[in-house]
């Protein structure tokens, strides 16, 4: 009994404490007011009771707000956005702080079609927290739509509603910003004839428009609107064109006229007077601008009458090329702000380059064949193009022809025994420069005699068959003939190309031509596309070119005992000639037997 009343004693005694722990606490203190430069046409600030506070704001108004915090504890700001879908447009300086302090709050304009609400509130962090908040509410806007050009020549105007581009014809990508997520744009005419011809390719694509505009050489500025819709909404905006002072622009060169838009003016070493004639009812003004220093350049005269510009080139005898920017403008003060045309201008210094074709140890060589109908030998690039050809004297069996940035020669047949040789002069019209090469015309187009040559399988492919030899391929006799090994017949596998051959000379020879013949025995097995390479000592072997024999055993037939002569893209000297035949005639009805044939090879110097 003693026990249960010890037990109630200590129960009473640890209540009275807890009562008068309970009795010693406070709420925490906490005040703050509000404050902040606004206009009364923008919105209000106002105490919303018990120590709280609102404001209402139109959807424009952007600014700071001044929270001031007075309490002796630590304490915490929580920013809670009530409408969803918005990103954070109420930005508190700090987040948390201790005792009295002044917290800014910035306010974004609201571009949005929805009002928003959403409200900060500070907390105490004592032994019994208190918060007070300020809830802020800020109305819906109209929609709206912004342009963001990034190209020099397009700028937007937001108080006009004006997207303005260049007179130049220009391909345009213009960001899109808006406040709806659903919209539709379209552009229509401003004028009275209800035509955009001159806007090409407009279109609408993940916030980018794009759209192409043509040159504006009307003299007028273009204009067009661009139509926004969105759901129950409509609105127009302004896409407006600058007009060019200078129309199409007429050319002049020594008193030949063509007509056209200039994009870049270029010009050999010659003298010359270049007059430019604009299509404009302005007094023009010109000048040649040096692109390092912006100065004008000392090399030419520039006058200008009305709207003609006159440019005097002296002759460019230098060693540079001169280049500078033409640049005409309205003489007109007043209209200084129109851009003036600008373009690249350049004069040739003298020069000449020729690229020589088929030399062998930088020399012409040629077999002993007459030559009537001109041979190109090279091309040539010279300031204004004007060069002559001559040979040395006394050789008359050479002759020299320039026309169309090439030089051709012509010779006779070279009956004399022995090889010929003159010099090939080119040189420009004040011969300051010139290149030179030696031509040499050998007195036989033949190589050593095939008695002294030899032949080998170029690959494991590459058998013969019975008497068919490799040997029957160099034996002078179109009538012999090569035969691939094949086994047995339907049963082997045909075409297992290429099949290759090396052919030796014996010793180092020159030539420029080889010739080909199919099999005159058979009348399968026909060759279709062959390959030649070339070395000195079997090595190192050069690509001579891929050439077609028979693209059909038809053909083939129809082709007879003649040869299939291939021009070689240059003069080698070689002792060794890889055959390689990449591929045979398919015709599987024919070639039942599924062989493969070559009749003769040969090389020449032509």
């Amino acid at each position: 009994m003693r026990k249960i009343y010890f037990l109630f004693v200590m129960l009473a005694f640890l209540q009275s404490c807890k009562n008068d722990s309970d009795e010693n606490l406070s709420p925490d203190v906490l005040k703050f007011t509000v404050d902040g430069q606004i206009a009364e046409a923008d919105g209000r600030i106002f105490d919303a009771g018990d120590g709280n506070w609102g404001a209402n704001f139109k959807p424009e108004f952007a600014g700071k707000l001044d929270v001031s915090i007075q309490t002796d504890k630590d304490w915490q700001v929580i920013v809670k956005y009530i409408t969803s879908g918005e990103e954070e447009w109420l930005i508190p300086s700090a987040v948390q702080g201790v005792g009295n302090a002044i917290l800014n709050v910035d306010l974004k304009s609201n571009k949005s079609i929805r009002f928003r609400k959403a409200s900060i509130t500070i907390r105490t962090m004592g032994n019994i927290p208190v918060y007070k908040t300020l809830t802020v509410i800020q109305s819906d806007s109209e929609p709206i739509i912004e342009f963001e050009p990034e190209g020099e020549d397009a700028t937007y105007d937001s108080e006009s509603k004006t997207l303005r581009v260049g007179y130049n014809s220009s391909s345009q990508m213009i960001g899109v910003w808006s406040n709806i997520e659903e919209y539709a744009l379209s552009v229509t005419s401003a004028g009275q004839d209800g035509s955009v011809d001159w806007i090409k390719e407009f279109k609408v694509d993940d916030g980018t428009i794009s759209f192409t505009t043509l040159n504006n050489f009307t003299g007028d500025v273009r204009r067009a609107h661009i139509i926004m819709e969105a759901d129950g909404f409509e609105d127009s905006y302004i896409l407006e064109q600058a007009a060019s002072l200078y129309k199409n622009v007429l050319l002049s060169v020594n008193g030949e006229t063509s007509e056209g838009v200039l994009s870049h003016i270029d010009y050999g070493m010659k003298a010359r007077d270049i007059v430019l004639v604009f299509d404009s009812n302005k007094e023009l003004s010109a000048e040649l601008i040096d692109k390092t220093t912006l100065a004008p350049v000392a090399w030419a005269t520039v006058k200008s009458i009305d709207n003609k510009v006159t440019i005097k080139l002296p002759l460019n005898d230098g060693s540079d090329n001169r280049s500078a920017i033409l640049r005409v403008k309205a003489s007109d003060t007043g209209l200084a702000e129109q851009k003036p045309l600008e373009w690249s201008f350049s004069q040739s210094q003298e020069t000449l380059q020729v690229n020589w074709k088929g030399m062998l140890d930088n020399k012409l060589v040629f077999g002993p064949n007459a030559r009537q109908q001109a041979i190109e030998v090279a091309t040539y690039v010279s300031a204004d193009e004007e060069v002559a050809a001559t040979v040395s004297a006394g050789a008359s069996w050479l002759n020299a022809v320039v026309e169309g940035g090439k030089i051709k020669l012509t010779m006779t047949q070279n009956n004399d025994g022995e090889k010929r040789e003159a010099v090939l002069q080119v040189q420009n019209v004040n011969g300051k420069m010139k290149q030179s090469i030696v031509v040499q015309q050998y007195p036989s187009d033949a190589l050593t005699p095939k008695t002294n040559w030899r032949i080998e399988s170029g690959n494991d492919k590459t058998t013969e068959y019975g008497s068919d030899k490799f040997s029957n391929i160099i034996d002078g006799n179109s009538q012999t003939q090569w035969q691939w090994d094949w086994g047995h017949g339907e049963t082997s596998d045909f075409p297992n190309t290429p099949y290759e051959f090396i052919i030796d000379f014996g010793s180092e020879q020159i030539f420029n031509m080889i010739s080909l013949w199919q099999t005159q025995k058979a009348t399968n097995g026909y060759v279709k596309d062959v390959q030649f390479k070339v070395s000195s000592d079997k090595a190192t072997w050069i690509d001579a070119g891929k050439y077609r024999m028979s693209a059909s055993t038809d053909e083939a037939k129809a082709y007879g005992n003649n040869p299939y002569n291939y021009n070689l893209p240059a003069t080698f000297k070689a002792r060794y000639v890889r055959l390689i035949i990449l591929s045979n005639v398919g015709d599987s009805g024919v070639n039942y037997f599924k062989n493969a044939y070559l009749g003769e090879f040969s090389a020449f110097l032509k």
